[in-house]
């Protein structure tokens, strides 16, 4: 079966969206359509990616971009009801995570609304936050349960331990983390002279927690993400692609 997957849909795909919508309301009284502002304002800004058969919507997902950060959020995904079960959806999300990796971005975030999507996001290769969602409700207005994914190329957790040069992440604040061992480290790996990493660091963090920066031993700096020196992008990711001398 041929399937066709909008990246820019038009006002005849979003008619029969809302078709679509209306028909499950009334059907099920389920699905999307008391978020069809949301959809709207989504296609406008050309964050909405429908999937569809015979020109028919089976299929959509609307994200955010972290802009300037090379980071984006899913907000809203799903798949009509005839349709599922069939790969679709799999189909679906590895076309839009291809598309949104060959327009820059590194790393995707998604809530598990509702809590029964976790499997299908699992599936997917989404893993969990690293850290309680309690710590994340100052951030987001509800407390639902994050994943993540990273698409491209990465310096993995506790990888290359025995470099001289090592970076170390506690998930907690620099005041209790003190006498406590690291819970994911990096050792260094640079391309060249001008210190940039031959894969970056991507992990998701809270911007409060502590750092610490060593070479040979020698503690380069230990303090809070957010007043981390080196250069780095942080939003719900740290990204590292370069440090300097120091």
């Amino acid at each position: 079966m041929d399937y066709k997957i909008s990246y820019s849909p038009n006002k005849s795909d979003l008619t029969a969206l809302e078709n679509w919508l209306k028909w499950e309301k009334d059907e099920f009284g389920t699905g999307f359509l008391c978020n069809w502002s949301v959809i709207l304002n989504l296609s406008k800004n050309d964050k909405l990616i429908i999937i569809s058969i015979n020109d028919a919507p089976i299929g959509f997902l609307g994200f955010l971009i972290n802009d300037p950060l090379p980071t984006a959020e899913i907000q809203i995904f799903e798949i009509h009801p005839k349709h599922r079960k069939k790969g679709i959806a799999k189909l679906f999300v590895n076309s839009v995570l291809e598309h949104l990796k060959w327009n820059g971005i590194q790393a995707i975030s998604l809530q598990c609304a509702p809590e029964s999507s976790e499997a299908f996001w699992k599936k997917m290769g989404f893993l969990d936050y690293p850290d309680k969602r309690e710590t994340y409700k100052s951030y987001h207005s509800n407390a639902n349960k994050k994943l993540y994914k990273i698409i491209v190329d990465h310096l993995i957790v506790d990888s290359m331990l025995d470099a001289d040069e090592k970076l170390e992440l506690w998930n907690m604040e620099p005041i209790f983390a003190k006498g406590q061992p690291p819970k994911y480290s990096w050792g260094m790996d640079y391309k060249g002279s001008d210190r940039a990493l031959r894969h970056p660091i991507i992990f998701p963090v809270n911007d409060e927690w502590n750092i610490e920066w060593s070479r040979n031993g020698q503690v380069l700096y230990s303090g809070k993400i957010k007043k981390f020196a080196p250069t780095r992008e942080c939003f719900d990711f740290l990204i590292l692609k370069h440090l300097p001398k120091q």
